[in-house]
């Protein structure tokens, strides 16, 4: 009886006989990628919640019970994480664990980060090792591959995605998203492929959960299979049919959280605040920054508020990016590896560069992107030296130490130039300073720099700051809300109340100048229009826990104290650390006796 012919795998990489040690190189590669990543990013440690942290996660009452936190869709249904369910169990299992304490979540974040380089180590060393590339790269696919991972772990771009807490979502994603990749392709190479595209399938669940971008793997995945499996795009398909049919079912949920979402935010009566047109015109622009970046981090900011260009402006970096996507399209249907890698940082720029955000730019959206770019930068070198031992008899040990020590400086400018830029998050006051002086126009970064000036004791640097964001923005209500509330802080009540009450003008649902306002009648002993001012703050926003306490000191002056009381308790029980309700009720309590 004939035998049957054993079929060889996609991706069957062939064990050489030196294995134990290739695979200790891999060990080791890994090792030392875990301590460089905990060397750059350990000050990042210990840097506040800041901006968008506040709302998502320090006021977010939907992770401060675990077992509300797996509910599907869950609160501030204004925010991304109403249709992110692994990121708030993530954020509610930081919560369980520690509290407001930031350091678990910074933790998290960087565990994430680290695991997200190993992932990119083995997709990058696998890759190389495969037909299409063995014959060029394979001989050096895990030393490559482990240059590729650090560089991208390493530089500073990275920052936003793994310091700033509530950008898990990138990090997070990124991670899944790198892991499906990983798992498609050591089930191309496996005996056991249904458990590695099982495996794949639930981690790109896992992404769906984590953040809309991974929408793109399918499609890139494919891209993938017909570049490095020598196949046409039918036969990538047909080949392994179960994987991208799980991967559409995944589609199919990502969608319905999409949809839902949607929902919510239009019963919320929120909706894009940029025009389409005039935000499409600018992402050219904003990409060809992030390209700079790239190569010369210097300019790296939280918050750009980057102006919408106008089409006069606009052509030439639009011509410059669709050129690069006409030739990343042509490398694709001619399925040669430099058309993966422009197809990977285009497809994931893709959904938020389609699709309104609230601002043009954001770093954090390089956190994928940037690996295609490493990847190319490291295996071009390398080819470049292949290139020079052929044509110019350039010894391989020469090559190979100017590759190493290449290396070593790169990664100990970029570790640096990050360790530096972990600093600037050490504070709020630092990080909105940075942010000023990046994008001096910028009025929402001088607001958030006044109100921690003023946190930190500074009001009249705080005014100074808020005078500025309304000088830039003269409509701006929170400007005059919180100028507002420094003034009546510093005893100057006229001022405030004029000053709020222009901050309402603007903003007539404004719960947080309704409050304030309160505050600032009930200083000037009004106390009856305090009243009257916390109840409609009250009725804009029923879960304001400062307006409860606001709410609780004008009425105890008004002898109302049960009524006080109750709102104290109210106010404690939205926010359960809320110290000054806390001392207030103890003080109303006692003097109820």
């Amino acid at each position: 009886m004939k035998k049957k012919r054993k079929e060889k795998k996609e991706f069957d990489i062939p064990r050489p006989p030196n294995h134990r040690s290739r695979f200790s190189g891999v060990y080791f590669a890994v090792f030392f990628l875990i301590a460089a990543g905990i060397l750059a990013y350990g000050n990042s440690l210990y840097g506040p919640f800041i901006y968008d942290d506040i709302p998502n996660i320090v006021d977010n009452q939907t992770i401060h019970d675990i077992r509300n936190s797996v509910n599907l869709f869950q609160g501030p249904a204004g925010s991304g994480l109403y249709t992110r369910p692994v990121i708030r169990v993530s954020l509610a299992v930081n919560y369980a664990l520690g509290g407001d304490n930031v350091r678990g979540y910074h933790i998290l974040n960087l565990a994430v980060h680290l695991l997200a380089g190993i992932a990119l180590f083995g997709i990058v060393r696998r890759t190389l090792l495969t037909d299409r590339m063995k014959a060029i790269c394979g001989r050096a696919a895990t030393p490559l591959g482990f240059a590729c991972a650090l560089l991208w772990m390493l530089h500073p771009l990275q920052t936003q995605a793994v310091t700033y807490v509530i950008q898990r979502c990138e990090s997070m994603m990124g991670l899944f998203f790198l892991l499906t990749f990983y798992c498609a392709i050591r089930g191309w190479q496996s005996s056991r492929s249904g458990l590695w595209h099982g495996a794949a399938v639930l981690f790109f669940l896992l992404g769906a959960g984590s953040k809309e971008v991974i929408a793109v793997a399918p499609p890139l995945l494919l891209i993938y299979g017909a570049v490095f499996m020598k196949k046409g795009w039918k036969e990538a398909v047909r080949t392994s049919w179960p994987l991208y049919c799980g991967l559409a079912g995944g589609l199919i949920v990502l969608g319905f959280l999409v949809m839902m979402g949607l929902k919510v935010a239009q019963g919320a009566g929120l909706k894009a605040s940029l025009p389409l047109v005039q935000y499409w015109q600018t992402q050219p622009e904003v990409i060809l920054h992030y390209l700079r970046l790239v190569v010369w981090p210097d300019a790296l900011c939280l918050d750009y508020v980057w102006p919408l260009t106008t089409w006069q402006k606009a052509w030439p970096s639009i011509m410059i990016v669709s050129t690069l996507i006409v030739l990343t399209g042509w490398a694709v249907f001619k399925r040669k590896p430099v058309g993966f890698l422009g197809a990977w940082f285009f497809a994931i720029l893709a959904p938020t560069s389609l699709v309104t955000l609230p601002d043009p730019a954001f770093e954090h959206r390089m956190y994928l992107p940037l690996a295609a770019l490493v990847v190319l930068g490291v295996v071009g070198m390398y080819r470049l030296s292949l290139l020079l031992q052929e044509r110019y008899a350039v010894g391989k040990d020469k090559t190979a130490i100017a590759g190493v020590v290449g290396l070593l400086v790169l990664a100990l400018l970029l570790g640096g130039i990050t360790y530096k830029r972990n600093g600037v998050y050490a504070s709020e006051v630092s990080i909105w300073t940075d942010t000023v002086q990046k994008s001096p126009r910028n009025s929402r970064a001088h607001l958030n720099l006044g109100l921690e000036l003023d946190r930190a004791g500074n009001p009249y640097e705080a005014i100074r700051h808020f005078e500025e964001a309304i000088r830039l923005q003269p409509d701006y209500a929170g400007a005059y809300s919180n100028m507002g509330n420094v003034l009546a802080n510093l005893g100057k009540t006229d001022d405030a109340i004029r000053y709020l009450q222009e901050a309402i003008r603007l903003k007539a649902d404004y719960a947080e100048a309704y409050s304030n306002l309160g505050v600032a009648y009930g200083r000037s002993g009004r106390l009856n229009e305090a009243v009257v001012q916390l109840e409609h703050a009250l009725r804009l926003k029923p879960d304001y826990a400062a307006a409860h306490s606001n709410m609780g000191l004008a009425l105890g002056r008004l002898g109302r104290k049960q009524e006080a009381i109750a709102h104290f308790q109210e106010a404690l029980r939205l926010k359960p650390d809320y110290q000054a309700a806390r001392m207030n009720l103890e003080l109303l309590m006692r003097m109820n006796k």
